[in-house]
């Protein structure tokens, strides 16, 4: 819910500067408000991303209710998406890599989605159920 709530954040504020620009717009507003989606994609959105996929993983990996390398994807996505939170000092230049609005927040993003889908298809399919072997029974000493 919080990576949603905040990726809303960061719609409004750019649904605001599109809104500024259908009448007069003034150039300082957009840019304001378009600069200011940023870390809601970027560093906060990251941060949260990461902190979701590791919790993820951690359930996966210790229920086994997903198969296991789902699980140490999630991890690998949450380290992903933590490398790449930094990149909101790197200033807003579009076409830097390592940049607010670069491409290492995408990277970080679209390994969440990657990850959203594997665990969709992963729950989708059938596993093959495991045989147990039958409990002891318990007798009564009587």
């Amino acid at each position: 819910m919080v990576v949603i709530a905040v990726e809303l954040v960061g719609d409004g504020l750019q649904a605001g500067a599109a809104l500024d620009t259908a009448v007069k717009s003034d150039p300082t507003a957009v840019r304001a408000l378009n600069e200011g989606s940023f870390p809601m994609y970027g560093a906060i959105g990251l941060i949260v991303s990461a902190l979701m996929l590791a919790s993820a993983g951690y359930a996966i990996l210790g229920t086994g209710v997903l198969p296991r390398w789902t699980g140490w994807f999630a991890c690998a996505a949450a380290l992903l998406n933590l490398a790449a939170a930094p990149s909101i000092l790197g200033g807003t230049d579009i076409t830097g890599f390592y940049t607010a609005s670069g491409y290492a927040p995408f990277v970080g993003q679209a390994a969440m989605l990657i990850w959203f889908f594997v665990a969709s298809v992963s729950m989708i399919a059938k596993r093959e159920v495991r045989a147990t072997p039958p409990l002891p029974s318990v007798t009564s000493a009587g």
